[in-house]
């Protein structure tokens, strides 16, 4: 099993352990003692600041069986529990990926009114892009650079999956998108080198459901449009695998083949398997004569070419130690084609006599009955139960299973023998018919494979790694099926609920019942519609402070047992020191730097200054002042006493560093009288807002000073 992501083992399950959102934390808890809960939130910040993460605690909070509502949640009821694991059915996260039409928010309505699964509320948390040149799968086949095709807003169809109907088809492009990257970008590497480069939040279609990038594991599947088998080819590995074939990985791991091997009297059967995989055979069967195989006669055996599609079913069917072994899961994937190939290969006719004898001349009667096994050796008495289970659920086969030494068996009943020999003699050929009852065994009809692609192919996830960002990222939204292929993978259109969408989720928002509560969370709020911002309650979340970050971070590593690499040591000693007054501090320079100004309980030693101005280039926004440099040239200023304001304005460009600094102790503060005292021009950096003085009878400073010292940070 690969390893669990740390930010997905340690995301908070209480409310005390969320970080740098007091403020957001103290108001809930207090509405959810009172019991003033809203009928709709709305969660806006910036990435990684905990919004989701809050989001999943009021679900648990509002359905936690614990008798005392400030205790909530507990963590350890059942509803808490069930959260925890994802399976708590009252909680549903709805991703704007995969639900952005309004035919989405439409079936949503519908299914709000009905009473919650297992809970006390139904709680619905309705929470990116692409580099230029990844490239697109068009309706035609060909491809172009998604950059081009935004740009250009290009009038085309592109190939897309129709989950309904499991087939590829093409559908028209209604919106383009093109954004400067707020989100950290990944570079996914696929087998065959194909390389796709986007934002963490984007979501890709994978066997277990939707997954964002930063959420996929080397080593697993998602889904493709290349090297898929058919249908037909697909049913048939299926079955022949669980039978007497084997399925082997490659030394990637990542594609796996088929090898069948058949003594010499079943060669004709042999030919028969041959003919049905058609070309995904990499060669006519060959023999071998072996002191270790069963036949003293000599096999002969054969291979597919390899397909990760194929390794997808190998997964499914071994464990760890190679063993074969049977799940509902694979089960489920058994046609009759692969049913009737796994009898052929281990299943057997037997007719047994029953004797009675007679009381009244004691004359024995004899009663000869013939009915189907299935021989289950190497599986056990479990998995042979789970498959009698599943025989008579799915197919109406009735039987049961017995323990031999050489291993289970499963039995069928003469009506269940019926039903078998029913179910699979199309696919019997004449040589294989001594294993059909007498009435069945003309029923051979030749299979042809019509060459249909059956739903989609797979590749694996063969590296992950951060990467710096473009200078813009690009989707698309898709008619229908919101979904495209880019360079063959299978990924979700747009984020955004479309304007249709948002007007349909309104009337809900509106009125909803009394068991539902919707929480919306975006980074983006100003997208969101002022009609339905204006219906929820809404919570600002701040970027969560650098001090508080690295302490989490380094608290985080001594529960893991995982050291510190020396340069991060070294650059974290420049929070804890600064350089004399004649010499200029460390310098590191980056495109991006960030600032976040709060205020602080100490005064500062040095006299206080009328007006303190931080000048840089970036954003400052919300009661902690957070800057951040990405780009284009702002002049910013910084205000005592108005935490709230904002301004920004074109402006030339300048650095942070270029103020005169004085020593203050272990940290600088800026002074606007000119004093000279060295330089600040480092990659992060944490300015504190102190007041100094007297307060006055509301309690605010008359004056502050501003405290700066570089800092680092994980962008």
């Amino acid at each position: 099993m690969p390893a669990q992501a740390l930010y997905r083992k340690w995301r908070p399950q209480l409310w005390e352990e969320v970080v740098g959102q007091e403020h957001v934390v103290q108001t809930l808890r207090n509405a959810l003692r009172g019991d003033r809960v809203a009928h709709a939130y709305l969660f806006a910040g910036p990435r990684g600041c905990g919004k989701t993460t809050t989001a999943r605690l009021v679900a648990k909070a509002l359905n936690c069986l614990h008798p005392d509502s400030a205790q909530r949640p507990d963590n350890t009821c059942t509803h808490c529990v069930a959260v925890n694991e994802g399976r708590f059915l009252d909680l549903i996260e709805i991703d704007g990926a995969s639900n952005n039409g309004v035919e989405n928010i439409r079936e949503l309505r519908d299914k709000i009114n009905f009473a919650p699964n297992e809970g006390i509320y139904k709680v619905y948390v309705i929470d990116e892009c692409f580099r230029y040149e990844d490239l697109v799968t068009l309706a035609d086949g060909s491809k172009v650079p998604i950059g081009k095709l935004v740009e250009e807003k290009l009038q085309v169809e592109v190939l897309s999956y129709n989950e309904v109907t499991r087939r590829i088809e093409p559908r028209a492009v209604v919106r383009w998108m093109r954004k400067t990257p707020a989100l950290p970008t990944v570079r996914i590497t696929f087998d065959n080198n194909r390389v796709v480069v986007c934002t963490m939040n984007h979501k890709f279609y994978t066997p277990q459901g939707m997954r964002y990038a930063s959420e996929l594991d080397v080593g697993q599947f998602v889904y493709a449009n290349y090297e898929r088998i058919t249908q037909h080819q697909w049913e048939v590995v299926a079955g022949a695998a669980i039978g007497d074939g084997h399925l082997a990985l490659t030394d990637s791991q990542m594609r796996a083949r088929l090898r069948i091997t058949q003594g010499v009297d079943q060669k004709s059967y042999l030919d028969y398997k041959v003919s049905l995989l058609g070309d995904l055979v990499q060669s006519t069967p060959r023999f071998q004569l072996s002191p270790k195989s069963f036949s003293t006669k000599g096999t002969f055996w054969v291979s597919t070419l390899s397909r990760p599609q194929i390794a997808e079913l190998h997964r499914e069917l071994y464990d760890e130690g190679g063993r074969k072994r049977i799940s509902r899961q694979y089960l489920d994937r058994i046609t009759p084609l692969g049913l009737a190939l796994w009898y052929l290969d281990d299943g057997s006719l037997v007719t047994q006599d029953y004797q009675y004898k007679r009381k009244k001349d004691g004359g024995v009667a004899h009663y000869p009955t013939t009915r189907s096994l299935l021989s289950m050796y190497g599986f056990s008495v479990e998995e042979s139960r789970l498959v009698m289970d599943w025989l008579g659920e799915k197919w109406g086969i009735e039987g049961g299973v017995s323990a031999t030494a050489k291993g289970p068996v499963i039995w069928f009943t003469l009506d269940g023998t019926e039903r078998l020999h029913e179910l699979i003699a199309p696919y019997v050929p004449p040589e294989m018919s001594y294993k059909l009852l007498p009435a069945y065994c003309d029923r051979f009809c030749p299979l042809a494979d019509d060459e249909q692609i059956g739903g989609l192919g797979v590749s694996i996830v063969k590296d992950i790694e951060w990467v710096e960002p473009p200078e813009y990222v690009y989707n698309i939204e898709v008619a229908d099926n919101h979904n495209y292929f880019v360079r063959d993978i299978l990924v979700a259109n747009c984020h955004m609920l479309s304007v249709g969408a948002f007007n349909a989720l309104l009337k809900t928002l509106e009125e909803p019942p009394a068991h539902a509560i919707f929480i919306l969370a975006t980074t983006e709020s100003y997208k969101i519609p002022a009609t339905v911002s204006s219906r929820c309650q809404r919570f600002e979340f701040r970027r969560i402070p650098v001090t508080e970050t690295v302490a989490r971070l380094r608290a985080l590593c001594e529960q893991e047992g995982l050291a510190v690499e020396e340069a991060a040591d070294e650059h974290d000693r420049l929070v804890e020191t600064v350089q004399p007054l004649a010499e200029p501090g460390p310098e590191v320079k980056a495109e991006r730097v960030m600032l976040s100004l709060e205020p602080a309980a100490a005064d500062a030693e040095d006299g206080p200054p009328t007006r303190d101005v931080v000048e840089g280039r970036g954003e400052f926004r919300g009661e902690a002042w957070i800057a951040e440099r990405v780009g284009g040239h702002h002049r910013s200023e910084v205000h005592p006493g108005r935490e709230r304001r904002e301004r920004r304005k074109r402006g030339p460009a300048l650095e942070f560093g270029a103020r005169p600094f004085a020593l203050v102790g272990q940290q600088m503060v800026i002074q606007p009288d000119g004093i000279e005292a060295g330089r600040f021009s480092g990659q992060t950096g944490v300015a504190q807002r102190r007041p100094v003085g007297a307060l006055d009878p509301v309690g605010r400073a008359k004056s502050h000073a501003t405290i700066v010292r570089p800092c680092p940070i994980l962008l």
